[in-house]
């Protein structure tokens, strides 16, 4: 959700943001989606996903091990 969303809901105070404690949903990517043509990003890997501030998909232990550090 973008911020203007968060706004117009009247809950911009925890949404529209990624930051601690915000409820923030984010998916990272193995590459730049900034320089990258739709089919890159579509051949990139999938580093985690954050929902709601919790990794629900990290396959690699060093990562995973440094997000559960920034949630808790």
């Amino acid at each position: 959700m973008t911020l203007d969303a968060a706004w117009t809901l009247g809950d911009d105070a925890r949404r529209g943001y990624l930051d601690r404690g915000a409820l923030g949903d984010v998916t990272i990517l193995n590459g730049d989606i900034t320089d990258a043509t739709p089919d890159e990003i579509r051949a990139m890997d999938v580093i985690a996903t954050i929902v709601g501030g919790v990794p629900t998909y990290c396959p690699a232990s060093e990562i995973c091990s440094k997000l559960a550090k920034v949630h808790s």
